[in-house]
């Protein structure tokens, strides 16, 4: 039995291992990086988390609190503080700031000051959570923008949160996540940042012979589902006997899948072999057929493939949801 009509558009990863063995990977991988909005009291910022397969690197959450801020920050800095400690031991380190109103006019030494900042520290990862003036970066104001040409210093206030792995090894206390923690354990701890969930992506393949023909099935794969499959053959060559050849397999496979899904409707059928040597040409489609399956597609076709004087014939197989 041919493998495509083992699955279907829309399988899931599960069925699809047990109908086809050996083609998906066991274990998701996963080498992406995310950055969720999220709100934290009075920071509104943003999480970066880098992932290499599948397992956390680092995280990250930063807000740019601005030049001149608000008051409050302080206040949401001392429950994220005391609300960690609830669960955790005091900070190895705490620094505290001398400018709370954020009414000091500083005078830049480095590229950053700090204001506030402690840190946890346990056996595997490394926890720091800070404020920082920071900034000083030279900009020069548009001539276009009739503004009088001047350099001008750029400053604003930071909060941030790191999560820093001591070891390559997991920790066990902190925010929700650490570094060496696995996407599928990430996911289960933090899911409203995957609504779809963590499944495996992408294409996968695998060589097949169907009918005397050489070729490769394609799976791709969204949030853990098929999305389509195709086959495809490239016979290399285009004389008359390859495309008798290419032509009877093709028929051959729209009947093993007619034996399945019943007749199709054939859009396409031009069985001649048009030598583009003595009758020029740009390909064609030389046989087609299709079914309907409500949620999805299945083509079958064989074309004659054509155009600035490169030939081929091609016989294909796709499934694909609507």
């Amino acid at each position: 039995m041919l493998n495509a009509q083992k699955v279907t558009p829309g399988i899931t990863v599960e069925d699809f291992k047990k109908a086809i063995p050996g083609v998906l990977p066991e274990n998701i991988t996963f080498n992406e990086s995310i950055n969720p909005a999220e709100k934290k009291g009075k920071f509104d910022g943003r999480w970066y988390f880098n992932f290499r397969n599948d397992t956390l690197i680092e995280a990250t959450y930063s807000c740019n609190m601005g030049p001149k801020p608000t008051t409050g920050y302080f206040a949401s800095y001392k429950n994220l503080y005391e609300s960690f400690n609830a669960d955790n031991s005091r900070p190895k380190l705490n620094v505290l700031a001398k400018d709370t109103m954020f009414q000091e006019n500083r005078k830049r030494l480095s590229d950053l000051d700090t204001l506030l900042s402690c840190s946890w520290q346990f056996k595997d990862t490394k926890i720091v959570m800070g404020i920082y003036y920071t900034g000083n970066y030279p900009l020069k104001i548009d001539a276009s923008q009739n503004l009088m040409n001047r350099s001008a210093s750029y400053t604003y206030y930071l909060f941030t949160i790191q999560c820093l792995p001591i070891k390559n090894t997991n920790a066990t206390r902190s925010w929700g996540f650490y570094p060496g923690q696995t996407i599928n354990d990430f996911a289960k701890a933090n899911p409203t940042y995957f609504p779809n969930g963590v499944g495996i992506n992408g294409q996968f393949g695998k060589e097949e012979k169907l009918i005397g023909l050489d070729g490769n099935w394609s799976y791709d794969f969204k949030n853990s589902k098929l999305d389509w499959l195709t086959w495809g053959h490239y016979a290399g060559k285009h004389d008359q006997t390859t495309f008798m050849n290419c032509l009877r397999a093709t028929r051959g496979i729209i009947a093993d899948y007619s034996k399945i899904y019943g007749s199709p409707t054939i859009t396409t059928e031009d069985t001649k072999y048009r030598d583009p040597l003595n009758d020029h040409h740009n390909g064609y489609e030389v046989l087609k057929a299709t079914w309907d399956k409500g949620t999805y597609t299945i083509e079958i076709a064989f074309d004659f493939m054509g155009g600035k004087g490169g030939y081929d014939l091609l016989v294909k197989i796709e499934e694909y949801q609507k």
